[in-house]
C-alpha cells in the first residue's frame, strides 16, 4: 500500500484520502442516525409506559378528596374478599356518612362543603392502618372502609376511633341536629366468606347497620346484628 501511494500522483492521491475520508464521515454519521433512533425508541417505550402507568393511577384517585375512589375500591375489595375466603379469616366493612351534609351544603356553600369532604377524608386515613386497610370515597358524603382480617370487635375499635376524631375535630356544622360540629354515623358488618358466597352481602349488610345507626339518631357506630348466613 505504501509502494501505491508512493507511486500516485498527488491528485489522485489527494483525492482517495478525500473520498475514504467522506466514507468514513458518512459511516460514522449513519450509525449515529441508528443508535440515536434505537434511543429514541427505548425512552419513548419508557415514557409511554410511565404515561400509562401515571393516567392508571390517575383513574383510581378521586379528584376532590385524593383518596382512592369507587373503582378502586371494588376492584381491591373483590381482592380482599377472595384472600380472606382463601385463608378463612374475617375481613369487615364500615360505610361511613357524614351527618347532615346536605343541609351542610345548603348552609354554607359547597366549597366549604368540598372542605368537609377533603378533611373527613383525611382523618379516616390517618385511623387506619397503612399496610393493610383500604379508604375510598364511596359517592357524595359517604366513604367505605375496608379492613381485611380484622374481627367485628376490633372493626367496631377503628369505627369508634374515626368517629370520635372527626367529632372532636369540631369543625363547625350549624345546621346540624345532631352537634354543633360535623359528625358521621358508621354502620359495620364483618363476615367470614365462604365459597359461592357473594362479596355483595357484606356491602348490604354495612349499608343496612348504617341505615340503623341513622333511624338510632346519627353519631354513632352500629354493627349488623344478625347471624351469618
Amino acid at each position: 500500500m505504501a509502494d501505491l501511494f508512493i507511486r500516485l500522483d498527488k491528485n489522485t492521491l489527494l483525492a482517495n484520502i478525500l473520498f475514504l475520508t467522506v466514507e468514513n464521515l458518512i459511516s460514522v454519521f449513519c450509525s449515529y442516525l441508528k443508535e440515536r433512533t434505537f434511543i429514541r425508541d427505548i425512552l419513548l417505550s419508557v415514557f409511554t409506559s410511565q404515561s400509562n402507568n401515571e393516567l392508571k393511577i390517575l383513574s383510581y384517585i378521586d379528584g376532590l378528596t385524593g383518596i382512592p375512589n369507587r373503582r378502586f375500591f371494588e376492584e381491591q375489595f373483590e381482592r380482599e374478599w377472595k384472600r380472606a375466603m382463601r385463608t378463612k379469616r374475617p375481613i369487615s366493612l364500615l360505610m361511613i356518612d357524614i351527618d347532615f351534609f346536605k343541609n351542610f351544603n345548603d348552609t354554607l356553600g359547597h366549597l366549604e362543603g368540598d372542605w368537609v369532604l377533603r378533611e373527613v377524608a383525611r382523618i379516616i386515613s390517618e385511623n387506619l392502618r397503612k399496610d393493610m386497610d383500604i379508604v375510598a370515597r364511596y359517592g357524595g358524603e359517604e366513604f367505605v372502609v375496608v379492613l381485611p382480617e380484622t374481627d367485628a370487635k376490633e372493626a367496631k375499635e377503628v369505627a369508634e376511633r374515626i368517629r370520635k376524631a372527626i367529632e372532636s375535630r369540631c369543625i363547625e356544622h350549624p345546621s346540624s341536629k345532631v352537634s354543633k360540629c360535623v359528625t358521621v354515623s358508621i354502620g359495620i358488618a364483618t363476615i367470614t366468606p365462604e365459597e359461592n358466597q357473594s362479596k355483595e352481602i357484606l356491602i348490604k349488610r354495612a349499608d343496612e347497620a348504617l341505615y340503623e345507626a341513622k333511624r338510632k339518631g346519627r353519631n354513632r357506630v352500629e354493627v349488623f346484628a344478625k347471624s351469618e348466613s
